[in-house]
C-alpha cells in the first residue's frame, strides 16, 4: 500500500489545469496534514487582501520561496495577534515557483486548540510545491501566470521596471519627465489591475515584467 503523500504526488502528475490539480490535491492532502482547511491559491485568480503584505508568514514565504510554519518565524501564539480566525490557528503554506517567479501557494491551516505543524509537514509540503509546480510548467503560461494578461500600457511598464530598480515616485517622474502625481496615480490603476496593495507586492508579481517587454 502507497503512503499518502505517494498517491498525492503521482495524482499531481496527472493533473492537466488548476481546476484538476485542486481537485487531485484536496481534501487527500488536508487530511494528510490532519488540516482544517487546505487550499491551492494562484496570485492571478485574484487581488490580494488588504494587508497580506503585513502578514509576517506571507512576508517570509516572499523573501525565501521555501516551504514554512509560523512557529518557524514567531514566537509561540504570537500568531495569534496576526490572524483573528479559530480555524487559522496555525498556518503552514509554501510556494509554487515559475520562472523565478511566487505565482501561487499551496496551505493548510489548523485550529488554536489544535497541534502545530512540524518539520515532518514541512519536508511532506516542499515535496507537494516541487511536484505542482513541475506539472504546472509543462502547462500553457496562461494558466498560472499572474503577470501574463493585466492589460498594462507601455508607460505602465516602464513605470514598473522603474521601480523594481527600486526609485521613487520623484526619481521615476524625473527619469519619464512626468510629475510624481502623475506617476502616483499610474501605480494606483497598476495596483487595482494587478490585485496588489505595496510596491513590494509589486515588484514580487511584476519585477521582471520590463525584461519580458
Amino acid at each position: 500500500m502507497k503512503a499518502p503523500l505517494s498517491e498525492i504526488i503521482e495524482l499531481i502528475g496527472t493533473a492537466h489545469d488548476t481546476t484538476e490539480m485542486r481537485a487531485r490535491l484536496f481534501p487527500a492532502a488536508t487530511h494528510m496534514f490532519r488540516a482544517t482547511r487546505g487550499g491551492l491559491f494562484l496570485l492571478a485568480e485574484a487581488p490580494a487582501p488588504p494587508g497580506l503584505s503585513r502578514n509576517p508568514v506571507v512576508s517570509a514565504l516572499l523573501e525565501r520561496h521555501a516551504p514554512l510554519h509560523e512557529e518557524q518565524i514567531l514566537k509561540p501564539n504570537e500568531w495569534m495577534s496576526f490572524c483573528a480566525r479559530a480555524d487559522h490557528g496555525h498556518v503552514l503554506i509554501g510556494p509554487l515557483v515559475q520562472n523565478g517567479e511566487l505565482v501561487g501557494v499551496i496551505g493548510f491551516t489548523r485550529g488554536r486548540d489544535e497541534e502545530a505543524f512540524d518539520s515532518q509537514n514541512v519536508a511532506d509540503l516542499s515535496a507537494l510545491c516541487l511536484h505542482a509546480s513541475t506539472r504546472m510548467a509543462s502547462w500553457p503560461s496562461s494558466n498560472y501566470d499572474s503577470s501574463s494578461d493585466f492589460g498594462l500600457s507601455p508607460r505602465e511598464r516602464e513605470i514598473v521596471g522603474l521601480v523594481a530598480q527600486g526609485k521613487t515616485n520623484a526619481q521615476i517622474g524625473r527619469e519619464l519627465f512626468i510629475s510624481s502625481e502623475t506617476v502616483k496615480a499610474a501605480l494606483k490603476t497598476v495596483f487595482r489591475k494587478t490585485g496588489v496593495s505595496s510596491r513590494v507586492q509589486l515588484v514580487g508579481r511584476l519585477g521582471s515584467v520590463e525584461k519580458r517587454s
